[in-house]
């Protein structure tokens, strides 16, 4: 998933990008991605929620996009807990747990 992501950035394609982005957003090239586009991605992850707002991985993308591009902490920690309240994988429980107490502690 990091070479097509790097390979969607090399053609410009950073759309394509974005949409593996919302299902991988703990890879560090989607991190780094979140990082240097912070604008464009919480556009692009807004427009998923607004059009699918059960889809089980938006809000768990769109806190750690918040986190990594220097969004609001108030922001992201409502997006984790909305993902923690729809986690099923204990690994992403536990991501999830760990950026709260991060964020907790950051404040």
């Amino acid at each position: 998933m990091q070479a097509a992501i790097q390979s969607y950035r090399k053609a410009r394609r950073v759309d394509e990008a974005f949409r593996i982005a919302l299902h991988y957003p703990y890879l560090q090239a989607v991190q780094k991605l979140f990082r240097d586009f912070p604008v464009q991605i919480k556009s692009y992850l807004m427009g998923v929620l607004t059009d699918q707002p059960d889809h089980p991985d938006v809000h768990y993308a769109l806190s750690v996009a918040l986190m990594e591009g220097g969004g609001k902490n108030t922001e992201a920690e409502t997006h984790l807990r909305a993902a923690l309240e729809t986690a099923t994988q204990e690994n992403r429980k536990r991501d999830i747990e760990a950026r709260l107490r991060r964020l907790n502690y950051q404040q």
